[in-house]
């Protein structure tokens, strides 16, 4: 739906690639420093899915057991300091992708609800996009169609504590 922000650059040619598929990258924190597993074709799969199989590569990643085929190809990428208890992020672009979304932890926090204060789940979403790909318009649109696909989906196990993510 915002093909803009899964595309790549092509520096050489100086052109803009506009990507078929999505091909996700999970940024995972390893024993070794950072890595990005890809879900390819990511866009086949439902929400449930996608959290399953981010789960799985998160912790395949931390054990050390991805191979590297499952370390490339990435169109678009998702990062979290949702386990680090991060509420706001400035994710980096992972070049030659055009945008990175931050995924931040899970908190409780009181929020008006017809007129009624009420505990409610909250998260903070953060992207960083190439600004010479997609605009602040761009970025906005898509992250607010994110966060209405999770609220939407409201699936506590994903939610469950103050964490999230890999």
């Amino acid at each position: 739906d915002h093909p803009r922000l899964n595309a790549s650059i092509d520096d050489e040619r100086e052109e803009l690639i506009l990507k078929g598929r999505v091909h996700l990258g999970i940024a995972v924190a390893a024993k070794d420093g950072l890595v990005v597993p890809v879900i390819s074709n990511a866009q086949l799969i439902d929400t449930r899915g996608l959290a399953a199989q981010i789960d799985d590569l998160g912790s395949r990643a931390r054990e050390g057991k991805l191979v590297p085929a499952q370390l490339r190809g990435g169109t678009f990428t998702i990062t979290s300091l949702g386990r680090l208890g991060g509420i706001v992020s400035t994710p980096i672009v992972n070049h030659p992708e055009v945008a990175i979304l931050g995924v931040n932890a899970v908190r409780e926090l009181p929020r008006y609800v017809g007129g009624e204060l009420l505990p409610r789940q909250t998260m903070n979403l953060s992207i960083s996009v190439d600004h010479r790909i997609a605009d602040g318009q761009d970025a906005a649109l898509f992250v607010r169609e994110v966060g209405a696909i999770l609220s939407e989906a409201a699936f506590p196990d994903v939610f469950e504590g103050a964490g999230g993510g890999s």
